[in-house]
């Protein structure tokens, strides 16, 4: 038996007594999740496509409450072309960028599921920048 196989056997023979010890439900697990409110799952969206065929994606993301309890998602941004991927750093959204000119998005960074500030994104570099009131 190898030693790889016989941990792999040795760690699936542990979760079989764990999970039989609690009936196979795991109270500390449903715990960290509301009732009523499913855990996230982050997929890959397209959002925006400029007439140069750049196209703007939401990738990962966050859940987040407003002041009422409601929930929503806030996504990052990822910019991809032919040749390269750039994610957009530190910029959490809820609704999608515009199209500002052929190398500028505009994007509203937001916290509890409201807009709070507007950026400028870079398309060729991803870096926002802070768009003065």
């Amino acid at each position: 038996m190898s030693r790889s196989g016989g941990i792999t056997r040795f760690m699936a023979a542990v979760l079989s007594a764990a999970l039989a010890g609690c009936g196979g439900e795991h109270p500390a697990a449903d715990a960290a999740v509301p009732p009523g409110r499913p855990t996230a799952t982050w997929v890959d969206s397209l959002v925006l496509t400029t007439p140069g065929g750049v196209e703007v994606w939401f990738t990962d993301g966050r859940a987040a409450h407003d002041s009422l309890g409601v929930a929503c998602s806030e996504r990052v941004l990822e910019i991809r072309t032919a040749r390269d991927t750039v994610a957009v750093p530190l910029l959490y959204t809820g609704e999608a960028p515009t199209l500002e000119n052929d190398s500028t998005l505009r994007a509203w960074v937001w916290l509890d599921c409201q807009a709070q500030t507007l950026y400028h994104v870079n398309i060729h570099t991803g870096r926002p920048s802070r768009v003065e009131p």
